[in-house]
């Protein structure tokens, strides 16, 4: 349980850093240098790093606060990219639990993350 606990870390991780890449491409005004460096350009490398562990603690938190099945259907799906069907048939649990599971899973974490992506 633990490996998973740390991959849905990984994943929450991963996600905010495509969302972040994804919306600084779709914003024309911004340059490569922009997107290369997404935090302040005065912080030096060991800032940038402390930062970057802080992000990841609080987005790890948050997914340790999602009910167990909540964080266990978020592994399946973002991790392994499971379809919901395939959750359902793994769990064996119904389609409309797994999508009741993400659906919260995803409301919980999208604050932190969109908290984490402003601040």
């Amino acid at each position: 349980m633990a490996f998973f606990k740390k991959m849905s870390m990984h994943v929450a991780i991963d996600f905010y850093r495509k969302e972040q890449t994804r919306k600084k491409i779709i914003d024309t005004d911004v340059t490569l240098t922009e997107i290369e460096q997404p935090l302040a350009p005065e912080l030096t490398s060991p800032e940038l790093a402390v930062a970057k562990t802080q992000r990841e603690q609080i987005i790890l938190k948050a997914i340790y606060q999602l009910p167990p099945c909540c964080q266990d259907i978020f592994i399946l799906a973002q991790l392994y990219h499971f379809s919901q069907q395939q959750i359902s048939n793994q769990l064996n649990i119904s389609r409309g639990m797994v999508a009741r599971h993400l659906a919260r899973a995803y409301r919980d974490l999208l604050p932190v993350l969109l908290a984490e992506s402003h601040g």
